[in-house]
């Protein structure tokens, strides 16, 4: 299933869904001040399974909403098995803020902000369980090099060395060697290929080699076989990818693998605690968002799962300690002929492995 075909050039004022291998586009992009009382910024805080063919969606809602709506930001898990979400484009502009949202608890609460407001950015937790953002644009047409580390000891943000190249659109993974691995992207000059390595103990970047296709609006996600998987994206056509390329740390060499069975950018990707590595949503070839789910088993390939409740562009995705996957924040298109930019979503499904089932 999917949601009813737009073109994505209708929504070009939102979410730089346009670019071109030479320019960067040009535009007001709100910023998001800490007015309002639900503002977050003000600181504070191979055996046979289930049938996966045709799977029930549970139909309560039961999984509570984030405070401020946000598209365009990644979801961590922490050492304290809470997930942070940080930055995106929200209802009031582009965000600094942070929410946390507890499994057990059902709940979200404010975090603490970051020094700067980002969107378009990438994250991946550390090997120590702390959050690490970097990348990213402010205004949508600048992209960033800037990076910082949230401390879930202290829930405090701390900026890091910036990474060498800016870029926004990114992915990030840290590998079984403890570093962190920037992949691809898209630069002031067009789509790039880098792979930029950060070191938390030394605190410096270096470069590995470079991926072997360019492209924006991928993820990157470490594959329990100690491989960093750079996943779809799109490329200087604004064509969505479906091609998968696995970085391999303790060789230093790139291997490309299973394409994806849908092409897709702007999705959200997680490694499950069963070491799939699911993928969800994101934006299609004739520009609809995907409600579509698909996971990555190393050595077996990709397998279709379960759609979500609803297509979703701009999706984030999360897994819990519990096994469950989480859906979060994006945007979904309306019915009727897209005028504006579809407004980011608070609500957020989860999805249980046992069942190959989705809630609200």
């Amino acid at each position: 299933m999917k949601s009813t075909v737009r073109l994505v050039s209708l929504l070009a004022p939102f979410v730089l869904l346009h670019c071109t291998t030479t320019t960067v586009e040009t535009r007001s992009v709100p910023v998001e001040t800490d007015a309002g009382p639900s503002a977050v910024d003000d600181g504070g805080s191979a055996d046979a399974g289930p049938d996966e063919s045709e799977p029930p969606v549970a139909d309560d809602a039961y999984y509570a909403a984030m405070s401020r709506p946000r598209a365009l930001f990644p979801s961590l898990v922490g050492k304290d098995g809470r997930i942070r979400v940080m930055g995106g484009m929200s209802d009031l502009g582009v965000s600094s803020g942070t929410e946390v949202y507890d499994p057990t608890a059902n709940t979200w609460t404010a975090g603490p902000s970051s020094s700067m407001r980002r969107y378009g950015h990438a994250g991946t937790t550390t090997a120590d369980g702390d959050v690490f953002v970097v990348g990213g644009t402010a205004d949508g047409s600048n992209p960033t090099a800037s990076a910082a580390l949230l401390s879930i000891a202290t829930n405090t943000w701390a900026d890091v060395p910036n990474m060498p190249t800016a870029r926004l659109g990114l992915g990030a993974a840290t590998g079984a060697d403890g570093r962190i691995y920037a992949v691809g992207g898209r630069s002031r000059t067009g789509l790039v290929d880098v792979v930029e390595v950060y070191s938390p103990d030394t605190k410096t970047w270096a470069t590995a080699p470079s991926m072997p296709t360019k492209r924006l609006s991928l993820l990157a996600v470490a594959g329990g076989d100690g491989k960093i998987y750079a996943i779809g994206g799109r490329d200087a056509e604004n064509k969505p990818l479906a091609v998968v390329e696995a970085f391999d740390p303790a060789t230093e060499t790139w291997t490309t693998v299973q394409p994806l069975g849908t092409a897709r950018f702007w999705f959200g990707a997680a490694l499950g605690t069963d070491q799939r590595i699911y993928v969800v949503g994101g934006i299609g070839s004739g520009g609809e968002f995907l409600d579509s789910v698909e996971a990555f088993t190393p050595g077996s390939g990709w397998t279709t799962l379960a759609p979500m409740p609803e297509g979703r562009g701009w999706v984030s995705a999360a897994a819990g300690t519990d096994g469950r996957v989480f859906a979060i924040g994006g945007a979904v298109l309306p019915d009727g002929p897209v005028t504006d930019q579809p407004p980011p979503l608070s609500t957020m499904f989860g999805y249980d492995p046992k069942t190959n089932a989705w809630t609200r």
